[in-house]
């Protein structure tokens, strides 16, 4: 992180999120994650006004330790229309995205949606469709799928249906744990090799490759991103409930959580999902599977701004039968060290300066979510074309937008 002058480390501790960004934008090699940790670490300097969990939340618990997981379809509160402060600190944050410099991609559609102290809250640039509201517009979320995924398996670890660092399955000759497919740990390849020759790509195709899949024990224990793990993490719970991955996560996850938007396969949404773009601005092809494929645990969600406000919420804001899930996946593992600053919790990267988050990229799709647990705000971004993983505006415009919560009551 030799690249990262004093002049961006004091930028960021300032909030002064433009200028941090100006500095950085000098810096060819600079890339995303290392980009976070010098703005988080600059947010955190300034937590002023934290908002702790209050009094009525307290008396609460006596009556939600009664109540018990529903898997029906939950409804949650519509969100509203972004206070003026909030908005204006939203289109700040975002100045690099909506007004990107020369031989940078556009982003034709951008929607944001806020967990905030006192509500939730979404907002647009660039969409136009009359008949789908911006906070129900399907985007491919990619790899922001995995949070989801691993909120499943903290669930069934809750419920004892699970024990995290118990042997979950048996590759190549090397035993794997639940918690190392959860936190990339396991030593398994980043993409199975064979995934775009075999379409459909289906269980059969990937128990196939499994078989000749081989591990390195020394790579086994250490952080190496791993869509396969995840993969086949889905793969197992369903085994461990005699279900299906998608028909398990919609019964204990999605319907429970009030995420209606969210889907894996159906036709019948394409009217909802928000057209892609590449880099250069050319359209490309957009369109949901038919089916359910192996990879989907990894990441082969569409979901809305609506799905991830209520997903962000029940991490935030939990009644007591999600409170002891939710510790068990944001629970941080400081001997897993992932990207520079960060450590692994389940299926969130996490940084010392309280935050989780995760990224997603797609053929036309990129995304961002961050949450602050202690202060109870969280923030996704979902634009419409597909960039490199290097570029940072979307992590900028996250962490400019939760600073500024953290440091002042923009919800008035």
């Amino acid at each position: 992180m030799t690249f990262i002058t004093d002049d961006v480390i004091s930028f960021a501790k300032q909030g002064k999120i433009r200028r941090c960004q100006r500095v950085i934008d000098r810096v060819a090699s600079s890339v995303l994650v290392v980009l976070a940790v010098v703005l988080l670490a600059g947010c955190a300097q300034q937590e002023k006004n934290q908002t702790e969990v209050t009094k009525s939340d307290q008396d609460k618990k006596q009556t939600d330790k009664k109540q018990t997981k529903s898997s029906k379809k939950q409804q949650h509160k519509p969100a509203k229309q972004p206070p003026a402060k909030l908005q204006k600190a939203i289109k700040d944050s975002l100045s690099p995205v909506l007004q990107p410099k020369t031989g940078q991609s556009k982003f034709p559609v951008v929607v944001v949606g806020v967990v905030g102290a006192k509500g939730n809250y979404v907002t647009s640039f660039g969409y136009n469709n009359e008949k789908i509201p911006a906070e129900h517009a399907l985007f491919d979320v990619a790899s922001l799928t995995k949070p989801v995924t691993a909120l499943l398996l903290a669930n069934m670890a809750n419920d004892k249906h699970v024990e995290l660092d118990k042997e979950a399955t048996v590759v190549g000759g090397r035993s794997i744990t639940w918690r190392q497919l959860a936190t990339h740990t396991s030593g398994l390849p980043r993409v199975p090799s064979d995934r775009n020759s075999v379409k459909p790509y289906g269980s059969k195709a990937f128990k196939a490759y499994l078989e000749k899949v081989a591990i390195d024990e020394k790579q086994q224990g250490k952080f190496n991103y791993s869509t396969t793990g995840y993969a086949l993490l889905g793969e197992l719970m369903a085994q461990n409930q005699s279900s299906t991955f998608h028909k398990l996560i919609n019964k204990q996850v999605i319907n429970p959580l009030g995420m209606s938007d969210t889907r894996f396969a159906n036709t019948s949404k394409q009217s909802s999902l928000v057209q892609g773009h590449s880099a250069d601005g050319k359209t490309v092809e957009t369109q949901m599977p038919t089916s359910v494929d192996a990879m989907a645990p990894s990441g082969g969600m569409y979901a809305s701004a609506s799905d991830y406000i209520a997903f962000m919420e029940k991490h935030l804001k939990p009644d007591e039968p999600w409170r002891s899930t939710i510790d068990i996946v944001l629970k941080p593992d400081s001997k897993i060290k992932s990207f520079p600053g960060s450590t692994m919790a389940l299926g969130w990267q996490y940084m010392q300066a309280g935050f989780h988050w995760h990224a997603g990229h797609a053929a036309g799709h990129h995304c961002f979510m961050a949450i602050h647990r202690k202060g109870r705000v969280g923030v996704v971004i979902l634009a419409n074309a597909s960039t490199s993983q290097r570029d940072t505006r979307l992590v900028f415009g996250a962490m400019g937008i939760l600073g500024q919560m953290l440091q002042n009551d923009l919800e008035k």
